[in-house]
């Protein structure tokens, strides 16, 4: 009986143990090790549904409109969430729209006026990934960046962007 209450004592201190050890300030199982709110801040996200719908409506802007396209859209760091190619889109056509959206979420900017400042400045012309012909946007969550979507394969930047719009505007409640 003895032995039976010792174990029990015993097997009770270690959890008490455990368990102090566990509250030590920087324990790993302390409330989730949390750190104090001013050190955070909320970074919204382009979910994958909406970045696929943005561009499905590009891809399918520009077919109605008689023009094979690739869409490519990526998130607020360039990495791309989805690109759609029509079958009968030229295979440049699909670096050229991830640079492009590439260029509008890196710049924050859309591209045509990124080929606007290059006028002055020529160095935009040589930046690595970064491709600012017309026809890429930044995709903004109210005024923050969540990503960018780019459009290549119309006769025009100009068309290659009205696609993108339309895009955008698909995924803008």
């Amino acid at each position: 009986m003895r032995r039976i209450l010792l174990g029990t004592v015993i097997t009770a201190l270690a959890v008490a143990l455990v368990v102090a050890l566990f509250a030590l300030p920087g324990s790993a199982a302390k409330s989730g090790n949390s750190v104090a709110e001013p050190n955070t801040k909320t970074q919204r996200v382009l979910k994958l549904e909406s970045a696929q719908r943005l561009a499905n409506v590009a891809l399918r802007t520009c077919a109605k409109k008689g023009f094979p396209v690739t869409v490519t859209v990526v998130d607020r760091d360039g990495i791309t969430l989805a690109t759609l190619r029509s079958e009968d889109a030229t295979g440049a056509t699909v670096p050229v729209a991830l640079g492009k959206a590439y260029a509008a979420a890196g710049f924050q900017s859309p591209t045509s006026g990124l080929q606007e400042a290059a006028k002055t400045q020529p160095g935009f012309i040589s930046l690595p990934g970064f491709v600012i012909l017309p026809g890429g946007e930044p995709i903004r969550i109210g005024t923050q960046l969540v990503g960018g979507v780019g459009v290549s394969g119309a006769p025009s930047g100009d068309i290659d962007d009205q696609c993108a719009m339309a895009g955008l505007k698909a995924i803008s409640h």
